[in-house]
């Protein structure tokens, strides 16, 4: 067969030159960028994006948000390069625009190596497959469910795993070099995403030659060695961590110790585990070592966890997290599902049998009946088992039709909650359904079925110019569908910029601001620091310090009764923080009598609940709260603003200090409807 005969065997298409060859590998690359971005919407500043651009905010206002605890008692951007990365571009676009693009790169990359290892699993014509299933798929690898892989923020993660992805691409096409170097530089934009890579690598390694176990172990022994004698970081490893902050992490981040996971987060390893295993078995060469090596990866790590991390914590353990090493499982699993479902689809009717099930398996994946169909369907293909020989064409036909009978009452369940949800809700107190059924992974099965169908039947041979046509399509579908920003508030805390009137009131009393209901409004519309907030716990786990200060001023709160403690200091939901709280003038003057009280309250209230003694500001977009009574999501626009703290003198010199330092390029550009917010 000639190259050109054999290109067009691979690609499908038929043969019209180097130059429409071409182009069609282009756009294809592209088109299966924008399936993954189709499924991966932008919704704005998000989850830990709150916390990276909210740092470059803080380093580009260091005299207002770069005072906030979270930032003086920060003990975990130094050990990654990207706060640079995010700093300068929001020094040049502002702090949104930033965000938005951040995310759009990191997103393109990560797809981009996607694409480079599910090629690298299974060749050009059959990546498809893979990409899709991975697109699909549950993205998420610790309990409830609050990271995941290919997250469409501005944060490093997504960064540190497209190199990780690449350096698994070119581990499997046999160029450890360049894999081990990819993962150096996943190391400096997030340690601790990169050691899934390292350690896959290194057990891929030690499947060839074993000889790389006495490897391992000299250099565990060099870091316990470093660790006896105090080196920095390193002295972590065998320093237990103490029980009143161990107490503290296990309320907010017990998603760090395993024994408080739930089972259904349990539940969806096994099946990401059994998966994988499948996986393992039915490939061979590179590609089997890879499965292999992210299994057991995965499991050490989380055997790690458990042990040295939950059990018998010691504090480098606890904050450097190896569960999250899961999160190459998470992924090789979906990738695990497609190989499969090409190969034991052509071997016949068992193992038709089996996919059936493991199908099933991932449509009901977070419960325990579905953690045991996807040990039985890996066990009946890996055994083979004989008692199943008389499984034939018809029971294959009767599973078969009871999977798409699932798919369909799945989807019909997601679609009527995901409508119910928001149904009795304003506009923008809710994302749309279509948003939520891709949260819920609605389409997770029949799409990366659709894809092993495409790969194991390509449709009709088109001219590579129609398919380039199509493929651009696509990725323009896929652009206009990209930005989800569907809740008006969240995306006016950066765009809307410092509110003019809300500075002149601030004003008069330097200080924090306790910004009652708010996490980042203090920071974007007030250039103030914030006395507390929940966000701030985002980052206790690296530095005890943050946590006992964060806890014991959330607990004023708590007893003051102006938040409830519903997941906020612990993961034990009681009810909804009081959308108005209770700003009588006696728990006012207690709370500011303290001796750190800070300069502000700001607090959401009714217009004529307001203390006589407050100004009312209104803000540039309404928030939607929960209400504690059960009813309707309550819009909220009108805040009262309170002094709280006395006027401090500032220390000698403090002040020449800060106005004779060169300010911080400008990041937020004001609000052109700033002038017309008048004060009530």
């Amino acid at each position: 067969m000639s190259k050109s005969s054999a290109l067009q065997e691979r690609t499908g298409t038929s043969s019209e030159g180097s130059g429409p060859r071409l182009l069609y590998a282009a756009t294809a690359w592209a088109a299966l960028v924008a399936c993954v971005a189709i499924f991966r919407p932008y919704t704005g500043i998000v989850g830990d994006s709150v916390l990276y651009m909210g740092h470059a905010l803080a380093r580009l206002d260091p005299d207002g948000a770069g005072q906030d605890l979270m930032w003086s008692l920060d003990g975990q951007m130094r050990f990654s390069a990207f706060p640079f990365l995010s700093e300068s571009l929001a020094a040049a676009l502002g702090v949104a625009k930033a965000a938005m693009v951040l995310s759009a790169i990191g997103l393109v990359l990560w797809s981009g190596a996607l694409v480079a290892l599910s090629r690298a699993l299974v060749g050009r014509r059959r990546a498809i497959a893979v990409v899709l299933a991975c697109a699909s798929f549950p993205a998420a690898y610790n309990s409830h469910a609050t990271v995941y892989f290919g997250e469409p923020i501005a944060t490093p993660r997504v960064f540190a795993e497209a190199a990780i992805l690449s350096a698994l691409a070119a581990l499997i096409a046999g160029r450890a070099v360049l894999a081990v170097v990819l993962s150096a530089v996943a190391a400096l934009l997030h340690p601790i995403m990169a050691l899934a890579g390292f350690a896959t690598i290194y057990v891929h390694f030690c499947l060839g030659d074993r000889r790389w176990l006495w490897g391992g172990a000299v250099a565990a022994a060099l870091c316990v060695g470093a660790a006896a004698f105090g080196v920095p970081v390193l002295d972590r490893l065998i320093s237990p961590i103490d029980h009143e902050w161990l107490a503290m992490l296990r309320g907010p981040d017990d998603y760090l110790f395993p024994t408080t996971w739930t089972q259904s987060a349990w539940s969806l390893k096994v099946v990401q585990a059994s998966t994988v295993a499948l996986a393992a078995f039915v490939t061979e060469g590179a590609v089997r070592r890879f499965f292999a090596a992210v299994l057991v990866a995965s499991l050490v790590a989380m055997a790690i966890t458990l042990v040295l991390g939950d059990l018998f914590p010691l504090l480098l353990i606890v904050q450097m997290q190896p569960w999250r090493a899961t999160w190459l499982l998470a992924l090789a699993a979906a990738a695990a599902f497609a190989i499969c479902a090409t190969t034991l689809w052509r071997e016949g009717p068992q193992s038709r049998f089996a996919l059936a099930l493991l199908g099933v398996a991932w449509l009901i994946d977070a419960s325990g009946v579905g953690a045991l169909l996807a040990i039985f369907a890996a066990a009946m293909r890996i055994g083979r088992i004989g008692a199943l020989d008389v499984i034939d064409a018809k029971a294959v036909a009767w599973a078969w039709n009871g999977v798409a009978a699932l798919i369909v009452l799945t989807i019909a369940l997601n679609y009527g909650q995901a409508v119910s949800f928001g149904a009795a809700e304003p506009r923008g107190a809710r994302p749309p359904p279509i948003w939520l059924m891709l949260d819920l992974h609605a389409f997770a099965v029949p799409v990366a079925l659709l894809g092993a169908g495409l790969a194991l039947a390509p449709p009709t041979r088109l001219a590579p110019r129609a398919i380039a046509l199509a493929n651009v399509a696509l990725c323009a579908l896929a652009w206009s569908l990209w930005r989800q920003e569907w809740d008006p508030y969240r995306a006016a805390i950066a765009k809307a910029g410092r509110q003019s009137e809300l500075v002149r009131l601030l004003d008069a009393r330097p200080g924090p601001v306790l910004w009652l209901g708010g996490n980042q409004e203090a920071w974007y519309w007030a250039g103030r620091p914030n006395w507390v907030a929940g966000m701030q716990g985002m980052a206790i786990v690296f530095s005890r310090e943050l946590t006992f200060e964060w806890f014991e001023r959330m607990r004023v709160l708590i007893d003051l009764g102006w938040i409830a403690d519903g997941g906020t200091i612990s993961r034990v939901l009681s009810k909804p923080d009081p959308v108005f709280p209770d700003l009588s003038s006696e728990k006012v003057r207690r709370f500011c009598a303290r001796p750190d009280a800070p300069a502000w309250i700001i607090a959401p209230v009714r217009s004529a609940d307001a203390a006589a003694h407050a100004n009312l500001w209104r803000a540039p977009a309404a928030r939607f709260a929960a209400d504690p009574s059960g009813g309707p999501m309550v819009g909220v626009e009108t805040y009262a603003v309170l002094p709280c703290a006395p006027a401090r003198s500032e220390p000698e010199g403090s002040r020449s200090e800060r106005t004779s330092r060169p300010r911080a390029r400008p990041v937020i550009a004001r609000s052109a409807s700033d002038e017309a917010i008048q004060e009530s």
